[in-house]
């Protein structure tokens, strides 16, 4: 009896959420359609097809070699936890890197001369498109706030080495990359392009 009663109420709410849905729904589609409309009128951007660049070429594209970048950053574990060891920690609290990790930051510099010769050939490049990447699943986007932690560390190493010109180039090419991923439609990557884009003002305020 006690599972026919559980039955019977399960059915209830099923049939209720149903109901509702059916009732709701169509005032939340034609009320979606209204305000898509309103916005078009004004000029924002709505609909998938307003996301669409047009062409570009290859050789224009900084999306290419910042992706290329990304992926070519190779770092052993330490030096990875070395790199992120400020973030960890609080990146506006202006810890200090120890000795150790700071050499640490300092031959994954020498191992990784490509991401540096890539981010140069990127920061050339104006624009970008992304449409060539496929990354429904984000794994590519995931690689980026990696790839600017790894730059803000070796612009506070070459703060350290009195290279302060070397430290700004560092922190400019964080705000490029930042700035190249906004051209991509998703939400999540303008909230990794701005989490990206608070570094280099923190390593400006730090190296003061």
């Amino acid at each position: 009896q006690q599972r026919r009663l559980v039955g019977g109420v399960r059915r209830r709410v099923r049939d209720t959420r149903r109901a509702t849905h059916q009732i709701v729904q169509p005032h939340a589609d034609h009320h979606l359609a209204a305000t898509r409309r309103e916005l078009a009128a004004e000029g924002h951007r709505v609909y998938p097809a307003d996301f669409t660049l047009p062409p570009l070429p290859d050789a224009q594209n900084a999306a290419i070699p910042i992706m290329q970048a990304a992926r070519s950053l190779t770092l052993t574990d330490r030096q990875r936890n070395a790199a992120n060891a400020d973030d960890h920690r609080g990146t506006f609290a202006g810890a200090r890197w120890t000795t150790a990790e700071m050499q640490l930051l300092r031959d994954a510099a020498k191992s990784n001369p490509k991401v540096f010769e890539l981010l140069a050939a990127a920061a050339q490049r104006p624009k970008a498109h992304w449409s060539f990447v496929d990354d429904k699943d984000h794994t590519v986007l995931a690689l980026f706030r990696p790839l600017a932690n790894f730059l803000y560390a070796q612009a506070v190493v070459a703060h350290e080495d009195h290279r302060d010109e070397l430290a700004l180039v560092y922190l400019q090419q964080i705000a490029m990359i930042s700035n190249r991923l906004t051209s991509r439609p998703e939400l999540l990557a303008h909230l990794v392009a701005v989490a990206i884009a608070a570094l280099p003002p923190a390593g400006i305020e730090r190296f003061h």
